[in-house]
């Protein structure tokens, strides 16, 4: 279905680096992009695209460019988190009367990290002991040079 949506020589771009956090970007054809999307896709249990705020500015009876604000809800591993930001499209009108994008730029802007609470209590678990083991740790070696 994708495909149906980009002319066969459209260009797509990623931008996805957020604060150094995510360091992804990926660009390229129709088809790799299309493969980019189904492996990010598959990482994720369930997500939720939204588009909002369509804008359509029209340069002539064949040509547009549309923009729109994205925001998405998605769980992968032990995280659910909110990413946002824009689309920008080239859209040229088809003989058959359809609008297909050309040229496709999506620049992510936020990222909203949100621990599970399943995770959360991993995370305070493993935490507690590893504080134990290094009271552990230091009780030992004071006991030690006690004894010498």
């Amino acid at each position: 279905m994708l495909r149906e949506l980009y002319t066969p020589d459209a260009y797509l771009e990623y931008d996805v680096r957020l604060m150094g956090l995510i360091p992804l970007a990926e660009k390229g054809d129709r088809d790799v992009a299309i493969e980019y999307i189904s492996k990010q896709l598959n990482q994720h249990s369930w997500s939720q695209h939204l588009v909002t705020n369509i804008r359509i500015k029209f340069h002539n009876e064949s040509s547009a460019t549309a923009t729109a604000k994205l925001y998405n809800p998605q769980e992968a591993y032990f995280f659910f988190y909110i990413t946002g930001g824009s689309y920008t499209h080239q859209v040229t009108k088809q003989s058959d009367g359809s609008w297909k994008s050309h040229n496709m730029y999506l620049k992510a802007t936020y990222l909203a990290p949100l621990v599970k609470l399943e995770a959360l209590i991993v995370l305070i678990v493993v935490y507690v002991l590893l504080k134990l083991q290094k009271s552990r740790s230091k009780t030992k070696y004071l006991d030690k040079g006690k004894q010498e």
